[in-house]
């Protein structure tokens, strides 16, 4: 027998789904009788527009500047030894020219990557959405509404970081409790940094350093990053 999905949207009674869809019929037939708006009223929701246009390309233009300036690199860690790792320190060392933000820009930072909602122009007639709200009724009829799943939470992880240290240069850490030997690689949360001019189209060498609780000593390493100006 073939599996079966079941989709549950709201709780309403048949009865009331009816009353609800013939709300919505007659707001569909009362839209052909839409009546032109007050010219005063027009004009002011037409300035009203203009300011917001004109706030909405300030905003979008600062959204392409940070996007263009805004790199995010990921680090993979593969322990190819015979013995498993543990007690790990991973550390990239990044020159000056690469600003990364602090714990309290990280909010903005996300809000700025979001780009602007255009606004919507006026109508010269009653939209159809206000022939909704004179009639009582939201844009979807109650107990339709979409519900975002729940997130799980993934608990406590092995794996931290990355950890900023400003200085002359910029070193950047991660923890890792622990990596099997021959096994699949460990991938290090995504790191965001802005570009500054001066490195732009210019290839950089990342020196990085891996220490473990069972080594003798660090391993030394090095990256090659190419930055190029996007946007």
């Amino acid at each position: 027998m073939a599996g079966q999905f079941i989709f549950r949207i709201g709780s309403k009674t048949s009865g009331d789904l009816g009353e609800t869809m013939q709300s919505i019929s007659d707001a569909i037939r009362l839209s052909t009788l839409r009546s032109k708006k007050e010219p005063e009223q027009y004009e002011k929701e037409c300035r009203e527009y203009l300011d917001q246009y004109r706030d909405y390309l300030m905003k979008l233009h600062n959204h392409k500047v940070i996007l263009a300036r805004l790199r995010s690199l990921q680090f993979a860690i593969q322990n190819s030894g015979r013995v498993p790792a543990e007690d790990i320190v991973v550390e990239f060392s990044f020159p000056d020219g690469f600003h990364f933000p602090a714990e309290e820009e990280l909010f903005d930072l996300e809000h700025l990557k979001v780009p602007p909602k255009k606004p919507k122009r006026p109508e010269l007639f009653e939209s159809f959405a206000n022939l909704f709200n004179s009639m009582g009724l939201s844009a979807w009829p109650h107990g339709m509404e979409h519900y975002a799943p729940a997130i799980k939470s993934e608990g406590s992880r092995s794996i931290r970081g990355p950890f900023i240290e400003p200085d002359n240069s910029t070193k950047i850490t991660y923890e890792i409790d622990k990596i099997l030997h021959n096994f699949i690689e460990v991938d290090l949360d995504p790191l965001e940094f802005f570009v500054a001019d001066s490195v732009v189209s210019h290839t950089w060498e990342l020196k990085c350093k891996l220490h473990a609780a069972n080594l003798p000593e660090p391993l030394h390493g090095s990256l090659t990053l190419v930055i190029q100006l996007e946007g």
